[in-house]
Formats: structure tokens, C-alpha cells, sequence
């Protein structure tokens, strides 16, 4: 869980996050390979009789895969950059908790009671801060 200090959240990036997930998704994937699938078995089989049902597959499956691809990338796009932002925000959160507690297990080893008196404060005023955002937002 590696969080990039330095991540923009900008419409563009969020927008490359998206495509990014949505063509690595499982629906995608599988509708994509069954086309594929679909289409060489019926290239490969043009005189026989299967070949009108390798089509209809071929066909069906790109068109679940673009419908997918469209429904998260357009219909759905607003949606699914809030569930990116939000997922960005969990694993930022949990960084820093995870921070948090590293420093807190250092600055007790070396037993320093003002360092930790210091970390609770900022914590506190962070908690704060992170509530006065809550409710404006």
C-alpha cells in the first residue's frame, strides 16, 4: 500500500486512474478474451456449421465489454472518481496512522515524555482540523 506523497488528484489524473481500473477490471477482462476468443474460433471455422454461434459470441461479448467500458467511463464516471478519491483518502489515512504509531513506539523506547505529549497535541489539533474540514465539506 504505497501512497505517493506528491499524488494530484486532478480531473485529468483521476480520469487515468479510471480508464486504468476499469481496463484492468474482471468484467472487462473476460468479456474482452471471450470476443477475442469468439472471433478467432469463428475466422477458424468460417465454413462449418459452429461458425454462427462463435460469432454471436464474439459479438455479445465486445458488446458487454464496450457497454461496461462505457457505463463506468461515462454513465458512471462521476461515481467511480468518488470511490477513487475516497480509496486515495482511506490509504492516505492509513499511512499516516501507520506513521503515527511508528514514532510513538520510537518516542516511547527512548522514553521521551515531552516528544510524546507533543505527539498527542498534534494529533488532537490534527483531529480538529480534520473535523472543521468534515463539516465544511
Amino acid at each position: 500500500m504505497s501512497v505517493n506523497p506528491q499524488l494530484q488528484l486532478s480531473e485529468k489524473e483521476l480520469s487515468s486512474r479510471l480508464l486504468k481500473e476499469t481496463s484492468n477490471h474482471p468484467v472487462t477482462l473476460s468479456t474482452g478474451v471471450m470476443s477475442v476468443l469468439g472471433g478467432v474460433g469463428a475466422g477458424l471455422f468460417v465454413g462449418s456449421e459452429i461458425f454462427l454461434g462463435l460469432s454471436a459470441v464474439a459479438a455479445i461479448s465486445v458488446v458487454a465489454c464496450l457497454g461496461f467500458i462505457t457505463s463506468k467511463t461515462v454513465f458512471g464516471k462521476h461515481k467511480a472518481m468518488l470511490a477513487i478519491i475516497d480509496k486515495v483518502r482511506n490509504e492516505t489515512i492509513a499511512k499516516r496512522q501507520q506513521i503515527s504509531e511508528s514514532v510513538k513506539a520510537s518516542l516511547t523506547a527512548f522514553s521521551d515524555k515531552k516528544g510524546l505529549l507533543q505527539l498527542t497535541q498534534l494529533q488532537s489539533k490534527f483531529k480538529a482540523f480534520e473535523s472543521v474540514l468534515d463539516h465544511q465539506f
